[in-house]
């Protein structure tokens, strides 16, 4: 009995031995794209948090920071790739030169919204190393992007290019900053978070952006007119730090991945839906006019601003991007393939 116990013992302890050790905890800092008041943050980020944590029995938390906290907007890709950030977000569109491939949805007349945006820089990622290779130096967790940009304006509503003449409209990037000079309006650009004092002191004439945070950053406070036209979009990354990700233990890397499969969906639909849906409602709620732009008036528009697709084009052949019209084309395709499924949905 005595020889019996002592083998039962042994196997155990060697059993032991051999299993993996439990996870140590780990805190990871998290500078997210969007601040407190954006409704992402509530409805999809926070929540993403709270699953890890739940998901690895609180040994993975992840502290949230606003945007601009640790340090300016511009410069989050960067310190995520150093390690001063280990999970960062960003647009693409506010490292110039950087992204260039994923600029391809920053061309105009392309997209409709967040989720079409984010559906098809997702499937380009999975399909074109070109695409991947952008984000070779930090960790990804997922893509998502901005809703429809909307022109608003704060006296003179915009129903064509010739009310666009000498508008002075703010601007958050440099593909935004070149279609509207194409357009024939002047832009001025300004750190997102500037747009509401500035357009509070006169200093423009409205701004373009993401209908998205025309209530949570109080544009719509400022701004009486609200022009939808298809303009353009800006794809969102997510990612982490890659020493920071290769430190962590197989299951918190399978927890971070598994949680992160569905967050593009989930911001995109909480983009359109909760963001620009629910803030352009309040608008007009409040007196302002929405005003979609004809087919007509798309088109002369879309002429206009077609040549920068040439010019991308050119720029992806002086990058060695062989695979650039698949890409354009793709980019299309997939952006007009969801919004159809969604209309057809009656979801859009």
């Amino acid at each position: 009995m005595l020889k019996k116990t002592l083998l039962t013992l042994g196997v155990l302890s060697l059993f032991s031995v051999f299993q993996p050790a439990p996870a140590e905890a780990e805190e990871l800092n998290f500078v997210c794209l969007t601040n407190s008041a954006h409704v992402n943050t509530p409805h999809a980020i926070i929540p993403w948090i709270e699953e890890v944590a739940r998901r690895t029995d609180n040994k993975l938390q992840i502290i949230r920071f606003d945007v601009n906290t640790l340090v300016p907007v511009r410069e989050n890709f960067t310190a995520t790739v150093n390690g001063f950030i280990d999970i960062g977000s960003n647009t693409v569109g506010d490292n110039p030169g950087v992204f260039p491939v994923h600029n391809v949805l920053q061309l105009p007349m392309i997209t409709y919204n967040s989720r079409t945006t984010s559906y098809a820089i997702t499937e380009l990622a999975k399909k074109y190393q070109a695409v991947r290779d952008e984000f070779k130096d930090i960790h990804l967790l997922w893509y998502w992007a901005t809703p429809e940009y909307t022109i608003n304006t704060t006296k003179k509503p915009v129903r064509s290019l010739e009310d666009l003449k000498g508008l002075r409209l703010l601007v958050w990037d440099n593909y935004v900053q070149e279609i509207v000079t194409r357009l024939g309006a002047t832009p001025i650009m300004v750190p997102p978070l500037d747009s509401y004092l500035s357009l509070s002191r006169g200093m423009a004439d409205g701004v373009i952006c993401p209908a998205a945070v025309l209530v949570s950053w109080k544009l719509g406070e400022v701004t009486k007119y609200h022009t939808r036209c298809n303009l353009t979009a800006n794809v969102f990354w997510c990612g982490m730090n890659k020493d920071r990700w290769d430190g962590l233990s197989d299951d918190f890397k399978k927890v971070l991945t598994e949680t992160s499969a569905n967050m593009s969906v989930n911001c995109s639909t909480v983009t359109d839906v909760k963001g620009a849906g629910s803030e352009l409602q309040w608008c007009k709620d409040n007196g302002h006019e929405i005003i979609t732009i004809s087919e007509e008036e798309h088109a002369r528009w879309t002429e206009i601003l077609k040549p920068m697709y040439q010019e991308w084009l050119d720029e992806m052949a002086r990058l060695g991007i062989k695979d650039a019209p698949e890409i354009l084309k793709d980019a299309q395709a997939l952006t007009q393939k969801r919004y159809d499924e969604l209309s057809a949905a009656g979801t859009l």
